[in-house]
């Protein structure tokens, strides 16, 4: 039997033949949901997976599911992060609860199917008659899903919106705290009152950070001084950071160190960085991402989001972390092995997740896709990939091609 021949719902024992995440063989078995040492095994024939490679499962650490495939319907802006927020509030309210959940589910599902089992996505607070519309519509998802994905929730608040909004949302299931202080009037005083409802519940927080290519923003410094006591086990997350890539490197050096001391992980969102960043750059336009090897030079753990898919902030995106894994390749100058662990096992280390690296003990979670090299199957954008969960097949994506014979 080959890996090909697997269908969704099948159990697996392992599998034997397949290839690394650095092109080595592997081959491993699966009892009880776990990865068991593959000298142990004495089972049947386990599925040849010569041909595929055997990756660590993804983990997209940013996204916003609740704004997803909204694109079309919302205006399809063209421009700044200014001009999609503007964009999104005039179109928020016009959105039905019923229509949030059907398109934050049709999003959830083209993650799982892309091999993305770790899932955090920030939800907006609701512009129409309830404001936890978003968050309600996501913890549904959350609850339905959570054989198939780990789905981590952020509440997303906005400048003015009521902290006490905020509170209602924890109480209703969101995870963490989130916001976005650097595009507040008063950016220092917006995020101590969201860090003091997340104190407040004793729970962790995500901020989009510095999402600017204004040098002088800077508000990780202020976050760092906040959390740097906070309990380890409490998760502390900066998304974006955009302002990073346009410091000189020895001041960029002492607020990397300051950011680690306070224990804080960075998430990298290439591709809406790249559309959103740099419009009054007409040349030399900057590229917006924040500097992904000098942070990780630091000791600090990087993630990666996809951020948007096709809403206003992205006119792209399809849940797939292999398009931000080949972003940060070309344009981030990262090793491609890296880049694919930053979208996959350090991923799950900022979400505070149990490893699965494929090691013995570990969950059997993974994705097995087509192709004989990593760099080979992020140039194809590996269509053919079976997703693994807990030693079951979850999701199963196949291609054809055909081309007239001459």
């Amino acid at each position: 039997m080959r890996v090909d021949d697997l269908q969704v719902g099948d159990t697996i024992s392992g599998f034997a033949n397949a290839t690394d995440v650095r092109d080595r063989p592997l081959s491993l078995s699966i009892a009880n949901g776990v990865v068991t040492a593959d000298e142990t095994y004495a089972g049947s024939p386990r599925p040849d997976a010569s041909g595929w490679a055997a990756l660590p499962p993804m983990a997209d650490v940013h996204a916003h599911i609740d704004k997803a495939l909204t694109w079309n319907e919302a205006g399809r802006p063209q421009g700044s992060l200014e001009d999609a927020c503007a964009c999104w509030f005039r179109f928020a309210p016009t959105l039905t609860d019923e229509q949030i959940v059907v398109r934050a589910e049709r999003a959830l599902r083209k993650y799982i199917a892309a091999g993305v089992t770790a899932l955090r996505s920030h939800a907006n607070f609701g512009l129409g008659k309830d404001p936890l519309a978003n968050a309600k519509a996501l913890v549904y998802l959350k609850n339905k899903y959570k054989d198939l994905i780990d789905l981590q929730i952020v509440a997303l608040s906005h400048d003015g919106l009521p902290v006490e909004t905020v509170r209602e949302a924890i109480k209703a299931g969101v995870d963490l705290v989130g916001g976005a202080p650097h595009l507040s009037e008063h950016p220092v005083e917006d995020l101590n009152r969201l860090l003091d409802v997340a104190e407040e519940f004793g729970v962790g927080a995500d901020m989009h950070t510095d999402e600017t290519l204004d040098p002088g923003m800077l508000t990780i410094l202020d976050y760092a001084k906040r959390v740097r006591d906070w309990d380890p086990s409490l998760i502390r997350s900066a998304g974006h950071c955009v302002s990073l890539s346009v410091q000189p490197l020895d001041k960029l050096d002492d607020i990397l160190e300051v950011a680690r001391e306070a224990g804080i992980t960075i998430i990298t969102n290439p591709q809406t960085n790249l559309f959103l960043q740099g419009w009054d750059h007409p040349v030399a336009t900057p590229r917006g991402i924040t500097p992904i090897n000098r942070i990780r030079k630091h000791g600090i753990t990087v993630a990666a989001g996809g951020d948007n898919m096709q809403d206003p902030f992205n006119p792209f995106g399809r849940g797939d972390m292999l398009e931000m894994v080949s972003l940060m390749v070309v344009a981030g100058h990262v090793d491609p092995v890296d880049a694919y662990l930053i979208a996959s096992e350090e991923g799950r280390k900022v979400m505070h997740l149990p490893p699965a690296s494929l090691q013995t003990g570990q969950t059997a979670d993974f994705v097995l896709i087509k192709g004989q090299t990593l760099s080979g199957i992020i140039a194809s954008g590996g269509p053919d990939r079976i997703v693994v969960r807990r030693g079951k097949v979850i999701a199963k994506t196949t291609s054809t091609a055909q081309i007239l014979d001459l």
